[in-house]
């Protein structure tokens, strides 16, 4: 069990398993943040974690389009351009340990 992995603005695609991975207790298994909306960008990741945004054309973060925090209930804003076609984002919390990449959801709103 490793902790404390802290991975933040990295360029993190075209792999063929996940591109961050959090198995056997590493990172402590910090959930990945829920991506609720777009247009500003919404969602829950662990409260007071720092919530880093990217796009990709899949499932992972090939442009890192910046951060925001979210609050003491786990809600976050970002309100940065989105350069998609997909969004995806980390948590990462105050002992330095990040999640894998949240479930992707398309840049725009349909």
């Amino acid at each position: 069990e490793t902790v404390g992995n802290t991975i933040r603005g990295n360029s993190i695609h075209s792999n063929s398993r996940e591109g961050i991975q959090t198995t056997d207790g590493g990172n402590r298994e910090l959930e990945p943040p829920t991506i609720s909306s777009v247009g500003p960008l919404t969602g829950s990741a662990c409260p007071g974690c720092t919530v880093d945004i990217y796009s990709d054309s899949s499932d992972e973060g090939a442009v890192y389009e910046g951060w925001t925090a979210a609050d003491a209930d786990g809600s976050f804003t970002f309100e940065g351009s989105l350069s998609g076609p997909n969004v995806t984002a980390t948590a990462t919390d105050s002992d330095g340990n990040t999640s894998a990449f949240s479930q992707p959801r398309p840049a725009r709103a349909p």
